[in-house]
């Protein structure tokens, strides 16, 4: 037996209808049928959003709506397996389009995005490394011009400057062998 959200909406209406005729007795147990039918409902609609999330691919609001699908809810079983194919899709496009920021040499925009990923994905061992990669690979393009902007200084003889971009970057890096 499929209940649509129509015959669910209808049904508390009669509800609403017996209720109001105050058959003694009944309205503890009609208060009790009309909240479980109000939460499948809420349920139905949540699973009802969370798949058009899920179609347009935006995880983060499809995996709040299907946690809202209650145990009751003939769907249950599908939105819990929707939230796993969430969390993995979700992980998949942060990681490929925090690589396509560090191909275009943005780095602190692929670590913020990773970073903002983790509030959805707490404790994700692989963001969790990418995210220590890209500021280490960061850190060392940091050094790497540090020392190159240095070299240019010396050359034309201007050894104050040289020694401040060096030390600039040794106090964000105290312990790089390159600065010291």
């Amino acid at each position: 037996c499929t209940i649509t959200l129509d015959m669910l909406t209808g049904d508390i209406a009669e509800l609403d209808r017996i209720q109001a005729k105050g058959i003694t007795g009944t309205l503890e147990n009609l208060t009790k049928v009309r909240g479980n039918i109000e939460a499948l409902n809420n349920s139905r609609i949540a699973f009802k959003t969370a798949e058009s999330f899920f179609g347009t691919e935006n995880y983060p609001e499809a995996i709040g709506q299907y946690k809202k699908v209650i145990e009751a809810d003939p769907n249950f079983a599908a939105a819990t397996a929707k939230i796993d194919a969430c969390y993995n899709n979700y992980r998949s496009k942060v990681l490929a389009e925090a690589e396509a920021m560090v191909t275009a040499g943005s780095y602190e925009s692929a670590i913020g995005m990773l970073e903002s990923a983790l509030t959805v994905l707490p404790n994700d061992a692989t963001i969790q490394e990418k995210i220590i990669l890209y500021k280490s690979k960061l850190s060392e393009l940091a050094i790497s011009d540090a020392l190159a902007n240095a070299a240019v200084y010396a050359e034309a003889g201007d050894y104050a400057s040289a020694i401040r971009a060096i030390e600039s970057q040794h106090k964000a890096n105290p312990d790089n062998y390159q600065l010291t």
